[in-house]
């Protein structure tokens, strides 16, 4: 029962991360981008995390310091 209750959790964590990073994309999209720029059509949440997903993992910072 405490496997399960751990897992609800990192589970809930997890979601709670996700809104977290996927809001303010989405709010700079469609507040900042789509009122400036002609033709560019406003993201859902699921679009928002897809596109801070890809951009971590395209610019994320690999080198090691020492």
């Amino acid at each position: 029962m405490e496997r399960l209750a751990a897992f609800v959790a990192v589970l809930a964590i997890a979601l709670g991360t996700a809104v977290v990073l996927a809001w303010p994309v989405q709010w700079l999209w469609n507040n900042c981008l789509v009122t400036a720029i002609d033709g560019v059509h406003p993201l859902a949440f699921w679009q928002a995390l897809g596109i801070h997903f890809l951009f971590n993992i395209l610019f994320k910072n690999t080198e090691t310091s020492k």
